[in-house]
């Protein structure tokens, strides 16, 4: 995560096309990127595509190309066209803490802004999921985690800051009809909240005492007496620029 944030070309962009006043959804896209520092790392594709735009080599390129299909099966008449680029938030890791029990309150410093911040633990529970939700036949998958809400006091905006378990969830594994067979796992990742297989938060509404933010812990196959859980902090450091094609 670090390497990441502090990467200049590690540039993850979200772009937004408006077709005549209508936003397109795009359908897929793909990208790579021209480091200067070492030249010779540099693939045959991202040189051939340097060359194409005419790109200075002497300087870092981050390319992207995203698809975005018209939005009926004929081209419509085109009046006005914009592309947006907008930066995806930068992910920075912050402190590590552990919960002893609900009511618990941690205090942190934001990283960029210098603010203090107090979570303050509201409910924290050991739960298991319902093996129902996992169908495959021949794997079994690990269902217990541990569930923390909190509030913030003050609050930060949404998708500013999470929290999330240290450690991975446990890979899915094979079911046994054989108790002396090795056991072979899987490299299927598992989640519950997120699109990793670190899950991180659910928001609800708001309270008196600001939002309920929900985090959850990674999955095992049995339950985990210590959970060290980390803060993240979500920033966007490029504005966003847009861009009249017509």
């Amino acid at each position: 995560m670090q390497i990441d944030a502090e990467n200049p070309l590690f540039i993850n962009i979200n772009p937004k096309v408006v077709l005549n006043g209508t936003v397109l959804s795009g359908s897929h896209g793909s990208g790579l990127s021209w480091n200067p520092c070492f030249p010779e790392g540099n693939g045959l594709e991202a040189k051939s595509v340097t060359q194409h735009y005419g790109l200075d080599p002497a300087y870092g390129w981050a390319i992207w190309r995203s698809a975005f299909p018209w939005p009926k099966k004929r081209k419509p008449q085109i009046t006005t066209l914009s592309v947006t680029l907008m930066q995806e938030p930068v992910a920075m890791s912050g402190p590590h803490f552990h919960v002893p029990a609900p009511g618990e309150r941690i205090e942190f410093t934001h990283p960029t802004t210098g603010a203090q911040h107090t979570l303050t633990v509201q409910e924290y529970e050991r739960k298991e999921m319902s093996r129902e939700r996992f169908d495959r036949q021949n794997q079994e998958f690990p269902t217990y985690c541990t569930v923390m809400s909190y509030t913030l006091s003050p609050d930060l905006p949404d998708g500013a800051f999470t929290v999330t378990d240290c450690v991975r969830s446990d890979r899915p594994r094979r079911k046994q009809t054989n108790l002396h067979e090795p056991q072979v796992f899987s490299s299927v990742c598992v989640a519950i909240i997120s699109g990793s297989d670190r899950p991180t938060a659910i928001i609800f509404g708001g309270s008196g005492q600001g939002k309920l933010h929900v985090a959850c812990s990674a999955l095992h196959f049995e339950q985990v007496d210590y959970v060290e859980w980390r803060m993240e902090f979500h920033e966007k450091r490029r504005e966003d620029v847009t861009v009249e094609l017509m």
